[in-house]
């Protein structure tokens, strides 16, 4: 996770491997995007699309460093104080050792999941439909 450091994804600093076992992350007070829009229903255009940059600027770095998320909605994008989204849930990221890759002993929620998850077969391209 350690060349996963960007402003967008959620900062781990520290796994105990005990049971149970425990992720120790930044602080995020604002709780997942999904409840912050709706309990801010005057949220501007303009906020609404600074989200959706950080965001995309999240996935750009996952896909630059051949990590495929597999998990894109908006309760797995969370809000600290200042209102930076925070990429967490890489429950079932992958880092792609070639283009294509075959899940089929994966869970991929289906709801948020492109065609071809479907198949068993996942790429960095099937991050952008979620």
């Amino acid at each position: 996770m350690h060349m996963l450091h960007h402003e967008n994804v959620l900062k781990i600093h520290g796994v105990i491997l005990s049971t149970p076992i425990c992720i120790i992350t930044e602080h995020i007070s604002c709780g997942d995007l999904k409840s912050y829009i709706k309990e801010h229903k005057s949220l501007t255009d303009v906020q609404l699309f600074t989200f959706a940059i950080q965001v995309a600027s999240a996935m750009i770095h996952l896909e630059q460093h051949k990590v495929i998320y597999g998990n894109l909605q908006a309760t797995n994008v969370l809000l600290d104080d200042t209102g930076t989204c925070k990429l967490a849930g890489f429950d079932v990221a992958l880092h792609a050792s070639s283009e294509k890759c075959n899940v089929s002993n994966v869970n991929f929620p289906i709801r948020w999941s492109a065609p071809e998850v479907i198949c068993g077969i996942i790429c960095s391209k099937s991050d952008v439909w979620s």
